[in-house]
């Protein structure tokens, strides 16, 4: 038996107290209050026109998506609210290209809407129907744009998803299933151009999910099914909110983040610790100032059910507490996406 992903998560969060994962894309969408800055600066919701500051295109910038359908961008350095980008109806997790464009997936809208870096006017959108995207990655080698399709929404019933391989990030997607009835969450590149893929599908016989993870070589014509070793072994009894890269191992983000090499099998390498302002963990992303370096940061959701919301900073590999937090313009974040300025991402 299936469920609408609220219901799946809202029991993994319970088993898990992942409590920022229960922002699931079901969801209820209440806009926040409206957002100003200054006396008589601009303001945005998600009912008014986006609007972004000037001057941004040599500076990095955060990418936010909300609870209530506006992604707020960020001077990543400064922590600066710099606009809002509205009219979406339930954006996730973002991701971003080498040259800074950003995508940002619509799950109720199933559609994903590209931003050049630091604009307020869409460059395009792709229809990603009938499927609800719920996470994407930029290939860095070839610019291919992988999206996590949740599933096939009929009525209240989700069918199986994929992974929609959008080559050149245009035309018509490559789809990777798996022969299980899957429901794709999160999709990571490495630099090789290699992808990684989450899903929440697999049946306990306790009414809870456990993850499922397929690795997808460059040039591969099919996912295969990759054996991670969990936290206590295996993934059984824990729950995964999202992939990625840090610039040499991949990363499992399930309250700590667990690191792998993946070369035919999977090595564990080691675990990240990681405490949060308000105690729930949403998708991870990790600042990597250029494409030969590794992470030095890791950003991530933090949120207090039915409460406050924060986006955390941590150094990284050190972990521990964040080093800053930004709260200004959150509801119930869902993640976030890292877009670089140019030339090298100027402070």
């Amino acid at each position: 038996m299936k469920f609408a992903p609220f219901l799946r998560l809202g029991v993994a969060c319970a088993a898990s107290t992942l409590v920022t994962a229960c922002a699931s894309p079901s969801a209820s969408l209440t806009p926040s209050a409206v957002t100003s800055i200054g006396a008589s600066g601009p303001h945005a919701d998600r009912h008014t026109g986006s609007w972004m500051a000037k001057g941004l295109k040599q500076r990095d910038l955060l990418y936010v998506s909300n609870g209530n359908g506006t992604v707020s961008v960020y001077r990543y350095w400064q922590r600066t609210l710099v606009g809002v980008l509205t009219k979406f109806t339930q954006p996730m997790a973002g991701c971003s290209d080498t040259a800074g464009n950003v995508y940002i997936p619509d799950y109720q809208a199933k559609k994903i809407v590209e931003y050049a870096h630091g604009n307020a006017k869409p460059l395009r959108t792709i229809d990603d129907a009938p499927y609800t995207p719920y996470g994407c990655a930029v290939s860095p080698t070839t610019g291919d744009l992988a999206v996590a399709n949740y599933g096939q929404r009929q009525y209240s019933y989700y069918g199986s998803g994929n992974v929609a391989v959008y080559v050149r990030a245009s035309g018509n997607p490559v789809f990777y299933g798996s022969s299980d009835d899957n429901h794709f969450m999160s999709v990571a590149y490495d630099d090789h151009g290699d992808l990684l893929a989450l899903t929440d599908s697999g049946y306990s016989g306790h009414w809870y999910y456990y993850p499922y993870f397929y690795y997808l070589p460059k040039k591969s014509a099919k996912l295969i099914l990759m054996n991670l070793p969990g936290p206590s072994r295996s993934w059984y009894w824990d729950y995964a909110v999202n992939v990625a890269f840090d610039g040499k191992y991949w990363v499992v983000n399930s309250r700590d983040l667990y690191l792998y090499s993946i070369n035919v099998q999977a090595q564990y390498i080691r675990e990240v610790g990681l405490s949060s302002t308000y105690g729930g963990l949403g998708a991870v992303a990790f600042y990597r100032k250029s494409l030969k370096g590794e992470a030095t940061q890791i950003i991530g959701p933090s949120d207090q059910y039915g409460g406050k919301s924060a986006i955390d900073f941590w150094k990284y590999p050190a972990g521990g507490g964040p080093i800053d937090t930004v709260t200004q313009d959150l509801d119930e974040p869902t993640g976030a996406a890292i877009s670089m300025g140019t030339p090298g991402g100027a402070q």
